[in-house]
Formats: C-alpha cells, sequence, structure tokens
C-alpha cells in the first residue's frame, strides 16, 4: 500500500556524480501489505526530475526486486517452488514485506 520508508543513506546526501551521469541510492522498506501489481516508486522519490537511465535493485531476504520504469513501480520476486518451472512468481497481495529493506540504486541525467 505504501512505503514504511525511504531514506537517503549518503553522506551528503547526493547525487553522486557517475561519469556524464549521476548516482543516487536509496534504502526502502515496504509496508506489511505488499500489492503484487508492485508499490509506486517515483523518479522524485529516486531523487530524479525526469526517468532515470536504469536502476538496480540489491536482493534481500530470498526476494528479487526490480524497478519498472516506464511505470514507476517497484516489482518484488520470490522463488515459489510450488510451481514447476518457475523460475520467479510474483509476490502475492497482502505479504508483509515491512522486514525488509530494498537498496536501490539509481543512475541518469536529471538529478533533481
Amino acid at each position: 500500500m505504501a512505503w514504511t520508508s525511504i531514506t537517503n543513506p549518503l553522506d551528503p546526501p547526493g547525487p553522486i556524480p557517475y561519469g556524464d551521469r549521476y548516482m543516487t541510492l536509496r534504502e526502502v522498506v515496504p509496508d506489511s501489505s505488499w500489492l503484487a501489481a508492485g508499490e509506486a516508486l517515483t523518479y522524485g522519490q529516486l531523487g530524479f526530475s525526469k526517468a532515470p537511465d536504469w536502476v538496480e535493485v540489491q536482493p534481500t531476504g530470498g526476494y528479487v526486486a526490480e524497478y519498472d520504469i516506464a511505470n514507476e513501480v517497484l516489482l518484488v520476486y520470490w522463488v515459489d517452488t510450488s510451481v514447476d518451472g518457475v523460475a520467479l512468481a510474483a509476490v502475492v497481495d497482502g505479504t508483509n514485506l515491512s522486514g525488509r529493506t530494498f537498496v536501490v540504486k539509481a543512475y541518469g541525467k536529471y538529478a533533481a
């Protein structure tokens, strides 16, 4: 439904120059009721005024995440051993991920 917290762990807070682009870092903690369709995570929350060029999300506690740049959402997957042939399944609605912290690195030209 929402994020428990979105923090910038950098000191100073950045963005950090990265060649002709910038890199930002965020630690995001989901709340206790995940949405299978993903949670909104805007460019602004990532520290950009326009879409970043690419985004990396560090896996945590057996969960793998990806950022959908076009729709500005974070999607989370896990290994579902109950379904044959499926490498990763989307985390279902209502899953409590509040004990997980996803580290999100974003790279782009238009840092806020």
